[in-house]
């Protein structure tokens, strides 16, 4: 019933929507409405007269948060790929209250709020940093791994999260588990690829085994739980 309701663009009025003003009313129901021809987009709705009453300054990080969060970026530029793709693991898993004050920081440096971080937002940001041209761009390149031309929200946390301190060891452990499928007490490059899935060919083969070699320092071609620690200790 509420499927045939949702076809037909029944809106539900809540308490908690009554209680709001008209013009916030307004705009969900400019969000919601069931015809995607006069539906909001994404781009129109940053534009509305409502959110424009709410200056994005307002959350704006202090100026010491800014500093340990660009310190963050130009540390991560030199973590090996394993590390990076760790680190977005965990900042995917974690709360809202863990990722609080790097929301505030992302949004500082999405100037248009669009969820994106451009190169050109990236060196505007940066700008009132003694960074060299070359290192603004290596940084870039090194959260942007998927060659985008863009830093999403997750990547930016990732490249960022120890910009409040060590990692603690109890989120480290739970990112190693994810990766140890088979609860084996180790990653093997057999366990990545079956993380990847079947449509892996030998170009991710070669990848992966690059991944393994970066971490496994003994050489058995596994990455055990003490090495697995050691990405984050060892700096």
């Amino acid at each position: 019933e509420v499927a045939k309701k949702i076809e037909k663009g029944f809106f539900y009025e809540g308490p908690e929507f009554k209680a709001l003003s008209g013009a916030a009313k307004a705009f969900i129901r400019s969000l919601l409405t069931y015809d995607e021809d006069e539906r909001y987009s994404a781009s129109r709705a940053l534009r509305s007269a409502w959110l424009a009453k709410f200056p994005r300054d307002q959350g704006r990080p202090e100026k010491e948060v800014l500093d340990q969060v660009t310190c963050s970026l130009m540390q991560s530029a030199d973590d090996g790929r394993f590390k990076t793709l760790v680190m977005q693991l965990i900042a995917y898993n974690s709360t809202r209250e863990e990722t609080e004050t790097l929301r505030k920081a992302f949004d500082y440096f999405d100037r248009n709020n669009d969820g994106l971080i451009s190169y050109w937002e990236w060196q505007h940001a940066l700008r009132h940093y003694e960074y060299s041209n070359d290192d603004v761009e290596a940084m870039f390149a090194s959260i942007d791994i998927y060659r985008k031309g863009a830093i999403n929200y997750t990547e930016f946390v990732a490249a960022t999260l120890e910009a409040g301190g060590p990692i603690d060891d109890d989120r480290i452990l739970a990112a190693f588990k994810r990766l140890d499928t088979k609860d084996l007490g180790y990653i093997s490059k057999e366990t990545l690829l079956s993380i990847l899935g079947d449509d892996c060919d030998e170009h991710y083969d070669a990848i992966v085994s690059k991944l393994i070699e970066e971490v496994d320092r003994s050489g058995d071609g596994k990455v055990s739980v003490e090495e697995f620690l050691a990405l984050f200790r060892d700096r």
